[in-house]
């Protein structure tokens, strides 16, 4: 099975939601100036891009796993997927971080580069060393939730092959169960814990992304067909259950996220919406874009605020966006020749 073009296009839906929800919903009781309160409340729902993003990369990641020989070389192409714009973005957050001092995050320093570095969520840090370390943008946390999803994906898959899925799969459910049960002690609570610090509470996306390639790749064998709408009856459950209440609103955004993610797979239409070249282009650039754009559109939003305070309030953050595209634009171009690099550093049998 070849590269799935519409899934880079989903990815430009998804970064372009997320940009908007923190650049006109996310800091409104930080930032000086109030949207209109129906371009907030819209705007509100953009983080359902973040779970687009788990449901493509639990396809992607399954099919990246059966093309590797093994889990080393699998870990390495996953390495050189993430860690130079990771890099590239800590370094231009850091350096960004002293002309923007409204960053609505607060300063941060050298040490805190870290986790980004790393991939490793900066508790651990703090804890070990004893010290305040923090992500260099809040949006990190989606990446570390990432990275240990590729850690027990790969090694479950390589043990177990296909089982490891439904390895998975008992994990997630096992997370459901104890968060409802809220055991304080023993070793129910020791379980827990454990799946927590995996980040058990986010697979139920990927899991979708995975039963999905399943079905595809299984020409839609009734088995992979009922462990998905399994998976996606209680990953929607478990969302609302983590939200505290039945909001109407993110109903009708995970409904939303599950037709642009399964709906080319039926409608051809919606396919080549999805692979259009804006959308494209945007899915190019989005997991720079994705790093760096918080901090930056919000803090300079609220300096040029500080400048012109007579604007209308849905001006300030666009020619940050537009901005932040541009970097990340730059990013994007230039992380192929840091990967390349890094493959001459590698031994060629963890390459293939």
């Amino acid at each position: 099975m070849g590269r799935v073009k519409y899934l880079d296009g989903l990815r430009g839906v998804a970064i372009l939601a997320v940009v908007l929800f923190h650049a006109y919903s996310r800091w409104q009781e930080t930032e000086p100036f109030k949207q209109a309160d129906w371009i907030e409340k819209i705007m509100a729902y953009g983080w359902l891009g973040v779970p687009l993003f788990f449901c493509i990369s639990g396809y992607v990641i399954y099919m990246s796993l059966q093309r590797s020989r093994n889990v080393v070389v699998f870990g390495v192409h996953r390495f050189l997927r993430l860690a130079p714009a990771m890099w590239l973005a800590s370094i231009l957050l850091l350096v960004s971080s002293l002309v923007i001092p409204e960053r609505p995050e607060g300063a941060v320093g050298v040490i805190d580069l870290l986790p980004g570095l790393t991939f490793i969520q900066p508790w651990y840090f703090s804890e070990i060393l004893g010290l305040k370390v923090q992500s260099l943008d809040g949006a990190f946390w989606s990446l570390y939730v990432e990275v240990k999803f590729y850690a027990i994906a790969g090694g479950l898959f390589f043990i177990f092959k296909d089982k490891g899925l439904y390895s998975l799969l008992i994990g997630y459910i096992t997370y459901i169960c104890l968060g409802e049960l809220n055991p304080t002690s023993g070793l129910l609570s020791k379980i827990e814990t454990l799946l927590y610090h995996l980040s058990f509470e986010h697979f139920g996306w990927f899991l979708i992304g995975i039963f999905t390639f399943k079905c595809i790749q299984d020409e839609r064998r009734t088995g992979d067909v009922a462990g998905l709408l399994f998976v996606i009856s209680i990953t929607l459950i478990h969302t609302l259950w983590l939200s505290g209440r039945v909001d109407l609103g993110v109903v009708i955004g995970e409904l939303c996220v599950l037709w642009l993610f399964l709906g080319p797979i039926y409608n051809s239409a919606l396919a080549r919406l999805l692979a259009s070249q804006f959308l494209l282009f945007i899915g190019f650039i989005s997991y720079p874009l994705y790093l760096i754009h918080q901090n930056i559109v919000t803090g300079l939003a609220i300096k040029m605020f500080s400048y012109f305070p007579a604007l209308p309030s849905v001006v300030y953050p666009l020619p940050f966006i537009l901005l932040v595209i541009a970097l990340a634009t730059v990013v994007a171009s230039a992380e192929p020749r840091i990967r390349q690099l890094l493959k001459h550093l590698i031994p060629a049998r963890f390459l293939r």
